[in-house]
């Protein structure tokens, strides 16, 4: 329900047990460097369990359990990676996710190659979820305040490697029962574990995970003729600039909000596959109206990732 305040991170363990349990015949892994309750996977924790040799009793724990747990990040991303025939997630701190990145780009990379061959993979999509992120971790700090690997795969091609930003609980239920219809690709998810107001309802939501971003009805004043136009990439984000919008309400400043779950589907296409999923000039004007050189983009990565890939709708340094 719209206005509830719920973590995003409990629809992804509610509905990635839920679909597990639809699919008994399939293998599942997940993968997990340290803290799987602390990122709020309770519920699959509970089913599924650590895989250990000598089970301590009233933990959750098996000798034959799906849960792969090591402090070596690229070993436990493995596992889930080498499980082609199965369902697979891997959950880590966001800080922690670098230390994946070069395993996580190999696949990155042969897939897309596979595809190239005419030989696309068939192996389910594997969702990374990069909770515990960079404005949830203040108190250990910068060591553990670190957007690297979503920037790095948004560096990727957008048809394999895809990097979302689910705001609520409404979206990343959705973007949970798409990424398992999907074949072939690695989805780094950027969600938050503290409880954040459901901003969308479903259906949005739905548009939001199909089109990879929304203009917000509701929001904003004078829509139509905005003087500015406010970008939101992140739930955090989200939440400023529904403050900042609600000032300018105030102030009668015509605007209007965009919130972008899957930036990378409004950049210009590195080649005619990435062309495909792409989103078309007319489709770029409504989020970003021509005559609103204005335009304000509040980022959960490093400004620099996203003023660079967004150069389809970046009107220069003098409108950021």
């Amino acid at each position: 329900k719209v206005g509830t305040v719920i973590s995003p991170m409990r629809a992804v363990d509610e509905m990635f047990v839920a679909i597990c349990k639809a699919n008994p015949s399939l293998r599942v892994r997940i993968g997990n460097p340290d803290e799987l309750s602390s990122n709020r996977m309770e519920k699959t924790l509970l089913v599924f369990k650590h895989r250990v040799t000598d089970p301590e009793p009233g933990i959750s724990e098996s000798t034959d359990g799906v849960v792969i747990t090591a402090l070596n990040e690229e070993a436990i991303a493995s596992a889930a990676l080498a499980n082609k025939g199965g369902i697979n997630i891997i959950v880590t701190y966001e800080a922690f996710g670098v230390k994946m990145h070069g395993i996580i780009r190999q696949e990155i990379i042969f897939a897309k190659n596979c595809i190239l061959a005419g030989r696309p993979q068939k192996w389910l999509s594997i969702p990374v979820i990069l909770t515990s992120h960079t404005y949830e971790n203040a108190k250990n700090e910068q060591s553990h305040q670190d957007p690297i690997l979503c920037e790095a795969l948004m560096g990727e091609s957008a048809y394999v490697s895809r990097v979302v930003f689910p705001p609520d609980f409404n979206t990343a239920s959705v973007m949970m029962t798409e990424i398992y219809q999907t074949h072939g690709q690695i989805w780094s998810i950027v969600v938050p574990k503290n409880e954040v107001p459901v901003w969308f309802d479903v259906e949005t939501a739905q548009f939001l995970v199909k089109n990879g971003g929304v203009k917000i009805e509701g929001v904003g004043y004078r829509q139509q003729e905005p003087k500015i136009v406010i970008t939101a990439i992140g739930a955090y984000q989200l939440r400023e600039v529904l403050k900042a919008s609600q000032r300018l309400t105030e102030k009668k400043v015509p605007h209007s909000v965009v919130y972008l779950f899957e930036p990378r589907r409004f950049s210009k296409p590195k080649d005619i596959y990435e062309e495909s999923i792409i989103h078309p000039q007319e489709i770029l004007e409504d989020f970003y109206p021509p005559d609103t050189l204005a335009r304000l983009f509040v980022t959960h990565t490093r400004p620099g990732r996203i003023q660079g890939l967004l150069q389809s709708v970046n009107t220069g340094k003098s409108t950021l």
